[in-house]
């Protein structure tokens, strides 16, 4: 049973709003009520914000390198949000990352999974009650997939990848083989319908992983040297990975046509982004040019997949140093840690490889963990420690 403060509750409720709002405008009903969404979408923006430094004055203790780091982080994702043009976006992300005083992290991930569930559920609900519509694309077999009242096709199979992830870790060993069981003809059924094959890959990976530690009862200690040097090193060595295919890559190479076909063309736009754009200090501002929300393309299609070779174009150096940096302090002092943890982490890791969904708070519950060393302290630790027993 979690006791919920004041301060705590001003979290919960900014981090629930926040999530809900972003994922909606996931739907299509950010289409069908464009105007009157867009003015929430603004209102909880603000709202949020304002919630989150409320919880810092509430608090009435903030710690001197607490000030200190804000002092230092805040100029610099200011520039950074400015230059991406999503200033609002990225100043709630460092919040939502440096006010998890007095917060379960545990807790934020069980509302992030519930968010994501009923954003699911309910879509499914008014697509079959005809309250929204289907949009349909064919490829070139004739082959139809299905946008399943979302914005776009990689949407809903993309939720579910995540939300998966965040249930296998609040569950941990106590997850059902039958829940696991329901997951996987869930993501079956998305996969029909989108065709979107890495989160039906990777949320069949969490699954089978966890029947696998729960069949031999596997419990990696707090130190095990393979989950720390995945968790500290795989993201810098997928970003360096990515850049340098995208980088080197050659149309007259046949072992980069075989690579580029079998990504779906990620490393050529990942190539031709960054001959365009490049790889600056803090990033670019960028308008993509994908399938417009009827599935039509309109002119040359150019968006980076790859999370981190996006979030170094579109964001900058010093915001792919700053989550580097961050996840490997983590990796020092994740008391939350758990085998279940590490799966569904190093498995968003590596989905983010060649998916866009890392940097979004909405779809990666694992983001707010950044605040961890600098934010929690001896309290939030026992209070954690203390629930395993």
């Amino acid at each position: 049973m979690y006791k919920i403060r004041i301060n705590s509750f001003l979290y919960y409720f900014a981090f629930s709003i926040w999530i809900f709002i972003n994922l909606l405008y996931t739907t299509r009903l950010s289409v069908n009520f464009s105007s009157q969404l867009n003015w929430v979408v603004s209102g909880i923006t603000y709202l949020t914000f304002l919630l989150l430094v409320t919880k810092i004055v509430v608090e009435n203790k903030v710690r001197i390198y607490f000030i200190i780091g804000i002092g230092i982080i805040f100029p610099v994702i200011f520039i950074i949000g400015l230059q991406s043009g999503k200033l609002m976006t990225f100043i709630n992300l460092l919040l939502l990352i440096c006010c998890i005083r007095d917060v379960n992290l545990k807790l934020v991930v069980k509302i992030h999974v519930i968010i994501s569930s009923f954003i699911l559920i309910f879509t499914q609900i008014l697509l079959m009650l005809g309250y929204t519509y289907d949009v349909t694309v064919a490829n070139s077999t004739g082959q139809v997939f299905h946008y399943m009242g979302y914005r776009y096709l990689s949407y809903p199979p993309n939720i579910l990848f995540h939300m998966v992830c965040g249930l296998i870790y609040i569950r941990g060993s106590k997850i059902k083989y039958f829940e696991l069981i329901v997951l996987l003809l869930i993501n079956y059924f998305y996969y029909l319908k989108t065709d979107v094959i890495s989160a039906f890959f990777f949320t069949i990976l969490v699954i089978l992983s966890s029947v696998f530690i729960k069949i031999n009862k596997i419990n990696f200690s707090y130190s095990n040297r393979i989950i720390l040097f995945l968790e500290r090193y795989l993201i810098p060595i997928e970003t360096l990975l990515v850049y340098l295919l995208s980088k080197w890559y050659s149309s007259g190479n046949y072992f980069f046509i075989v690579l580029d076909k079998f990504l779906s063309n990620r490393v050529r736009l990942g190539s031709d982004a960054l001959q365009l754009y490049g790889v600056s200090i803090f990033g670019n501002r960028i308008i993509w040019n994908t399938q417009d929300v009827d599935g039509i393309y309109r002119g040359r299609y150019l968006f980076v997949d790859s999370s981190f070779l996006n979030i170094l174009i579109n964001y900058g150096l010093i915001a792919m140093f700053l989550i580097i940096i961050g996840y490997y302090i983590l990796s020092w002092c994740n008391y939350y840690r758990t085998i279940y943890f590490s799966v569904a982490f190093i498995a968003i890791i590596l989905h983010s490889m060649w998916d866009p969904q890392f940097i979004n708070i909405w779809y990666n519950p694992f983001l707010p963990f950044l605040g961890i060393y600098f934010v929690q302290n001896e309290v939030d630790k026992s209070s954690v420690l203390s629930e395993r027993g």
